[in-house]
């Protein structure tokens, strides 16, 4: 059975600052920021022992446009510099279903 984003994420953590994550890659090329913690638009919003624990996350900054996430997103604007904020559980599972599942983490590429 292939992993949980949730469990994608504990594994991505960010050594330099515990409170982030890598981005997400999915299987048809999307990446996207999936965030959790006290200073995140989730629930709770609070720093939980795992990801496991949020019921509702913040998704940053997709690499295109994400119908499932219109009504999340804070302001307006291009998705793709777009924060969308309180996203379900089940929406973001059945839009990483929708794309293939999750690949891997998307390492970013250093500023030239």
């Amino acid at each position: 059975m292939d992993k949980h984003f949730t469990q994608w994420m504990e594994e991505s953590r960010l050594k330099a600052w515990r409170k982030m994550t890598e981005r997400l890659l999915l299987a048809d090329g999307t990446a996207l920021s999936i965030q959790a913690s006290e200073t995140h638009y989730c629930a709770p919003r609070s720093d939980m022992d795992s990801y496991s624990d949020y019921y509702e996350f913040e998704i940053g900054f997709p690499t295109t446009h994400i119908a499932e996430l219109e009504k999340y997103q804070d302001g307006a604007g291009d998705h793709t510099s777009s924060v969308f904020g309180y996203v379900p559980v089940a929406v973001i599972e059945a839009l990483i279903a929708a794309r293939g599942g999750v690949v891997g983490v998307q390492i970013p590429t250093p500023a030239a």
